[in-house]
């Protein structure tokens, strides 16, 4: 080697006013929001990626979004408010998630978790019941 480090790119933190913007002209966009089975699914990783950005919502309100059929994988969402958003059909399974705010207004059926995430959010039973509990290996 010739002493010199590899070049790394410095991925940015993504602010909410940044990440609303994306979110809004990507609705349509068939590269990060791909129609499968008729179902719109949101690749947000793919999205904050191709933009420079960290895989990091952390801290960022999200609430009332529609993130139906949206991979988290990857995602920092820790402290991220997911309030009243439309989480249906989504996986968190691989994703960061302590401190994540979810409420009743929260719709998260057939969301994909991994088990040791559920301790972590406190989820009622009636949620528990509605969304789908992947086995993986806490990454800790």
């Amino acid at each position: 080697m010739n002493g010199k480090q590899p070049h790394v790119p410095v991925l940015k933190l993504i602010t909410q006013k940044e990440f609303v913007g994306l979110y809004l002209s990507t609705l349509d966009d068939y590269i990060y929001r791909p129609l499968v089975n008729n179902q719109r699914h949101f690749r947000i990783n793919k999205l904050l990626q191709d933009y420079g950005y960290a895989l990091d919502l952390s801290g960022l309100n999200l609430r009332n979004l529609n993130f139906r059929c949206a991979d988290f994988s990857g995602l920092n969402l820790k402290g991220a408010d997911l309030r009243g958003a439309a989480c249906n059909w989504a996986s968190f399974s691989k994703a960061k998630i302590e401190g994540v705010l979810f409420d009743a207004q929260t719709r998260l059926f057939e969301s994909n978790f991994a088990e040791h995430q559920i301790e972590v959010l406190g989820l009622s039973e009636s949620v528990i019941a509605s969304i789908k509990i992947t086995s993986i290996q806490d990454p800790a």
